[in-house]
């Protein structure tokens, strides 16, 4: 992806027709999604294909399952979900182009704060900043900021999916419209984000095979979640967005209304399915469907009280893990009080509580518990049309920054 910024952009007209496919670590979602300038997507057609969870992980594996998964999806939308175009009138339109979000750990995030200050007055322009943004990226290939930026994947080749500036601040203000202003003093924060080769042609060889479309767009769910909670939740300054997948939980810190800091740990929904599974001696597709009978209230009284016992270990540890990450992110500093979860159901609502609750060990601003909004069917239900197609809110957020960035490059 060329040097972009969300600054001075300008709109487009035009109704699309676009592949949405949200590559997660646990599963691969995909929509057909009608972009329109003037409402929220359109979700004509979802589907989603699990990737197999074993009880140990296995890197080689996980990337095998992935391609599976990739593959079901994509023939699914294809054979099930173009003839859902009829039902809008809009029956010989066909996607030109797939907008791909890859989660953690198919791409690593890195943000990177800049300055630049002169004695006299020079003006900012795109090729400015395009220009600033590549003398760091230089510096990204020292040994530490290489291994940090491929830690959690796999393979040495290592492409670029997003060089974002995210906030400017011109003569230490922060500026919403930068560009062909005059400052002396330039400073900057970018959000680069990066995905092995191997995966990036894995994907395009799969969307190739099913819907020969060769212009595949690729982003990270970091920027994405991030930019959709700024635009509907604006008057947010302060927050941390946690994403709850399946073998990792990312965590993202905004200061000011910018994305500074982004982390991970080992711990997702997969980490209680394991538990489960070598608690009770049960498959992957047995644990998940107990875990649905726990919160549903559907297990006898033993099986209950036992099934408790282990998650409550689970979320002990699952927590802990959540404090040493944010203890890195706080630096001294109190943390946000408030935090936007997207995780699935119906571990998200157990988790929101555990959070909430209070007594982990966490300070934040107000000294008060953490507020956590879930992005959840509630949260997302105003910003997203469906035809005949149930509700994927990590589809809809990929969906709603696809429009974001359609109709504003």
């Amino acid at each position: 992806m060329s040097y972009r910024s969300f600054f001075g952009l300008k709109q487009k007209k035009k109704e699309e027709l676009v592949l949405v496919l949200d590559v997660g670590n646990a599963s691969v979602g995909g929509a057909l999604v009608l972009l329109t300038p003037q409402d929220v997507p359109q979700i004509v057609f979802s589907t989603r294909s699990a990737i197999t969870v074993s009880r140990t992980i296995h890197s080689s594996r996980l990337i095998q399952s992935l391609g599976n998964a990739l593959e079901r999806t994509l023939k699914d939308l294809n054979k099930n979900g173009m003839p859902h175009l009829v039902f809008t009138r809009r029956g010989k339109m066909i996607p030109r182009f797939v907008f791909c979000v890859f989660a953690a750990p198919w791409h690593v995030s890195h943000l990177r704060a800049t300055a630049v200050s002169q004695s006299t007055s020079f003006e900012v322009t795109h090729d400015a900043l395009s220009s600033i943004l590549q003398k760091e990226l230089e510096t990204s290939k020292n040994p530490q900021t290489k291994e940090y930026l491929r830690s959690g994947v796999e393979g040495d080749r290592m492409i670029f999916l997003e060089k974002e500036v995210v906030r400017i601040t011109l003569n230490g203000y922060e500026t919403p419209k930068p560009f062909h202003r005059k400052t002396k003093k330039l400073e900057s924060l970018f959000f680069v984000s990066m995905a092995p080769q191997d995966i990036i042609d894995l994907v395009k060889k799969k969307i190739e095979r099913v819907f020969h479309i060769d212009d595949v767009r690729f982003h990270s769910f970091t920027l994405a979640f991030w930019n959709v909670v700024r635009g509907i939740w604006g008057v947010e300054k302060d927050y941390l967005l946690i994403d709850i997948s399946g073998e990792l939980s990312e965590i993202s810190l905004v200061r000011d209304g910018a994305l500074v800091e982004t982390g991970t740990f080992p711990r997702g929904r997969n980490f209680f399915l394991r538990k489960i599974m070598s608690s009770f001696h049960v498959s992957i597709h047995e644990a998940s469907s107990l875990l649905d009978l726990y919160f549903s209230g559907n297990l006898s009284n033993e099986v209950a009280d036992r099934f408790e016992t282990i998650l409550n270990e689970t979320k002990k540890e699952w927590l802990q893990n959540l404090k040493e990450a944010l203890s890195r992110f706080s630096d001294g500093l109190f943390l946000p009080s408030h935090i936007f979860l997207a995780a699935d159901e119906p571990l998200a609502k157990l988790l929101m509580r555990v959070i909430q609750d209070g007594k982990w060990g966490v300070a934040t601003f107000t000294g008060e518990p953490f507020v956590v909004t879930l992005i959840g069917n509630e949260a997302l239900a105003n910003f997203s049309k469906t035809t005949s197609t149930r509700q994927d809110n990590f589809l809809i957020i990929d969906s709603l920054f696809a429009q974001k960035l359609h109709f504003l490059e």
